[in-house]
């Protein structure tokens, strides 16, 4: 019998080669570069729990300061959501339970991939020019932001991460 460790390095190799093999796959648009529109709508992500997501409010207001024409959405769990309604930075609050950050029993969660499909859908008819993912390991976020058709994609440079 294997230890957990070796099961749980071998569970990562296996998803970051699906992960690498849905971002060749996968009908995502491509990245564009070049500067961003005056009035850019930009979707900023943070799947955390509220202590994570305060630690990112000084870059949000950064961004405003920044680009104070810009639309700022932010895709956030509904056990954040009412925080993030209050900041003076912010224009609009989506709700979003994240896989692996929803606290509601298995059984009561919606699969995770029919949820990014239906995510994706919704951001899509919003068509955001960019997208900043605060949560480096947040592959599901990257891919779920691919998926939705965000032109410019932001977040960290790591494996699980790149493919989108």
């Amino acid at each position: 019998m294997s230890s957990p460790a070796a099961w749980r390095s071998r569970r990562a190799s296996w998803r970051l080669c699906m992960l690498r093999l849905a971002g060749r796959a996968l009908p995502t648009t491509a990245m564009v570069a070049g500067p961003l529109p005056d009035r850019a709508s930009l979707l900023l992500v943070r799947p955390d729990h509220l202590g994570d997501l305060l630690l990112t409010l000084p870059a949000i207001t950064g961004l405003r300061a920044a680009l104070p024409q810009a639309r700022l959405t932010v895709l956030a769990g509904p056990w954040s959501a009412e925080i993030l309604a209050q900041h003076p930075a912010i224009d609009q609050v989506l709700v979003c339970a994240f896989p692996g950050f929803d606290r509601r029993p298995r059984s009561q969660r919606p699969h995770p991939y029919a949820l990014l499909l239906s995510e994706a859908a919704r951001l899509r008819s919003r068509r955001f020019d960019a997208a900043l993912i605060f949560r480096p390991d947040a592959w599901w976020a990257a891919m779920l932001c691919a998926l939705s058709g965000v032109p410019r994609r932001y977040g960290f440079d790591v494996p699980e991460v790149q493919p989108f």
